[in-house]
């Protein structure tokens, strides 16, 4: 096996390593998290595909359908939940192998693979209960394929399968429709370009399968995530939606760059991916082109406000970036004579090295309530009452059966960011109370030290337990001093 070759599959290696470890730790859900898991666990398979998802959550109606089945096979657990994004995380790596032996020269493989497999998002959504790692997997499946409908000597076989994994993606993963249409509108400008009218027709109706298919999903169910004010509120506040400005253009592929793309936030980056582009148009003409109208039409969906262009919604074009990025350091290490492979070398070293750094030093913890819960099971008495922050209250809900706390009656505490000092008379309504738990988890700003400074002032402060994102407190609120 040639260099190049026995390096792609230690990346391949490594990243496997990096996404069972992150999910063997089990963290706790978070707010996101447990609001899915929620809707995924409680209600009838029926409504969960056919009716708009609680607490302003969406989620492809297969993703949901393949959660809803993984729980009733193994149980409604976490650790289950996850499954699915774990076996997307996992497949997205040799998957990448394949996309870039169809892309790249050989030398510029293992370099893009090495970027997927320490990319610390790419890593980490492959232990979350959302659709991210699936969007990405789904991705590569359409990429590793695609060439062939460019080829006039494609099967009736090799047609029939691209259309049933353009039909079936677009049930799984929302980004999937923007990559088929690229590849779509790529196909037609290609062929339209070589006037080559046969082959087009003969892809024909491929193309056909994949509108019916997302036509069909969007009326069903893509249509009321899309139409979701509270989402297009959410990213509006991050400026996500696409305008016609060359520097929000600039600026938000920059922010690409490093979030999903997890690259070192340098000019180095900015000068790789420019080269990758124009080695692109030079050598890699139907990559090039895709990978244009892809982003193309993710921008225009953008740009009228039913697809976010940014963040974690990215996350599946990640592979689309990492093979412009390998394509540049390609194109930089052709010119450097006899020490092409030491700068090949050291230019993907100067990307890897610090992709591999944040992502073992990033945190597996994030809202670590399980421990919490496992105190108050332990340690509540038979008059104790219970206070739920408000944020806390999905993942308590979640959990609180694991725990053996069904039968615990609590009070929610009340959201009131824009009127502070209602939290002072939210608590004061467990005054009395000899033995009273104040439950936390995702606070915002200061308002469980806002909580506590109340409760510290009018009560005796019995207990306190903490973990990483979440806490609780035990208060002798018997006579609530003023």
């Amino acid at each position: 096996m040639r260099r190049s070759g026995w390096l792609t599959w230690l990346f391949v290696g490594i990243g496997i390593v990096l996404r069972v470890d992150r999910y063997r730790f089990n963290r706790s859900v978070w707010l996101d998290e447990a609001w899915l898991a929620l809707n995924i666990a409680h209600k009838p398979i029926g409504i969960l595909l056919s009716a708009p998802l609680d607490n302003n959550q969406a989620a492809p109606i297969g993703f949901l359908a393949l959660e809803k089945l993984a729980i009733a096979l193994l149980g409604d657990y976490d650790f289950v939940l996850r499954l699915l994004p774990l076996v997307s995380g996992i497949v997205a790596l040799p998957l990448m192998v394949a996309v870039a032996r169809r892309y790249l020269p050989r030398r510029a493989i293992p370099i893009a693979v090495g970027l997927l497999a320490v990319n610390t998002y790419a890593i980490y959504y492959a232990s979350e209960l959302k659709p991210y790692a699936s969007d990405l997997a789904l991705t590569l499946v359409i990429l590793w394929r695609a060439p062939d409908l460019f080829r006039a000597s494609t099967t009736r076989r090799t047609l029939l399968t691209l259309a049933l994994i353009g039909a079936v993606a677009v049930w799984l993963a929302y980004p999937a429709i923007f990559v088929l249409a690229g590849v779509g509108l790529a196909l037609i400008l290609n062929n339209l370009w070589r006037r080559d009218g046969a082959t087009l027709r003969r892809v024909l109706p491929v193309l056909s399968v994949w509108i019916g298919s997302f036509g069909l999903s969007y009326a069903i169910t893509v249509q009321s995530a899309a139409a979701s004010t509270y989402l297009y509120t959410y990213w509006r506040g991050f400026d996500a939606f696409a305008r016609l400005s060359g520097a929000w253009f600039s600026v938000h592929m920059r922010l690409l760059l490093l979030n999903p793309g997890g690259l070192p936030d340098s000019v180095a980056v900015t000068v790789l991916a420019v080269l990758g582009m124009g080695g692109l148009v030079r050598t890699r003409g139907r990559l090039g082109l895709g990978g244009a109208a892809i982003f193309g039409v993710v921008l225009i969906v953008s740009a009228i406000g039913k697809y976010p262009f940014a963040d974690r919604l990215l996350l599946f074009s990640v592979p689309l970036v990492y093979m412009v990025i390998a394509l540049g350091i390609a194109q930089i290490s052709t010119r450097a004579g006899n020490l092409r492979g030491l700068v090949r070398l050291g230019l993907a070293a100067s990307l890897l090295i610090p992709m591999m750094l944040t992502t073992l030093e990033s945190s597996y913890a994030r809202e670590e309530i399980k421990p919490i819960l496992a105190a108050v099971a332990a340690r509540r008495t038979a008059d104790d009452r219970f206070y739920v922050y408000y944020d806390a209250r999905p993942a308590f809900e979640y959990y609180r059966a694991h725990f053996g706390l069904d039968d615990l009656k609590v009070v929610a505490g009340v959201q009131a960011r824009a009127a502070p000092d209602r939290y002072g008379r939210d608590v004061a309504q467990m005054c009395g109370g000899r033995r009273v738990w104040f439950i936390f988890a995702h606070s915002w700003g200061a308002e469980e030290t806002l909580i506590t400074d109340w409760l510290d002032r009018h009560g005796a402060r019995l207990d306190t337990i903490q973990a990483i994102g979440a806490s609780a407190y035990v208060y002798d609120l018997g006579v609530c001093g003023p």
